[in-house]
């Protein structure tokens, strides 16, 4: 059942989120060494080909799951390991899109805890090369993930309880 948060308007969270992913962005760009752009977008359906999601555990619960085209992952993979020719079945290409996930993550969930105390760690990253489904939560939000290095776009997307939904509120981060 989807209840909804009263305290402070949609828009609000959104500019909070955006934040937040803008921090990943820039510690994802250091990565991969060109610029990266995640903008919050449209919820359209998952991309199918590579999903590396993670759950989030603390004062914002939820998940994060960055949805990858095949060609997008495998231009990371690329870049991320330094070699010409991978497979998405190769452990190295595997291990370097995880850790791309849990980079993502993980700078996204230090803004909100740097900005305003929200303390929340994500889980270890799990990768699955069929589509994932955001499970059901309070409030899902997407956002168009690109690189500079890739005319391909993927997506993230991110699902927030009640709880995280509160605590936004409640400490202001809609700022």
């Amino acid at each position: 059942m989807i209840s909804r948060v009263e305290k402070k308007p949609l828009s609000a969270r959104k500019i909070a989120l955006q934040r937040g992913l803008e921090q990943a962005a820039t510690a994802l760009a250091t990565m991969v060494k060109d610029p990266v752009s995640i903008k919050l977008g449209s919820g359209r359906s998952p991309l199918v080909g590579v999903s590396i999601w993670l759950t989030l555990q603390g004062a914002l619960p939820g998940a994060i799951c960055l949805c990858l085209p095949e060609t997008l992952a495998l231009e990371l993979a690329k870049r991320l390991t330094q070699t010409r020719e991978i497979s998405l079945l190769d452990e190295m290409a595997r291990s370097a899109l995880m850790e791309c996930g849990n980079l993502l993550a993980s700078a996204f969930v230090a803004y909100f805890d740097e900005s305003c105390g929200l303390r929340t760690l994500p889980s270890p990253p799990r990768l699955s090369l069929v589509p994932w489904q955001l499970p059901p939560f309070t409030e899902a939000f997407a956002a168009e993930f690109a690189v500079d290095f890739c005319q391909i776009q993927g997506q993230i997307f991110i699902g927030l309880d009640t709880a995280a939904l509160q605590a936004l509120a409640a400490e202001g981060a809609e700022g």
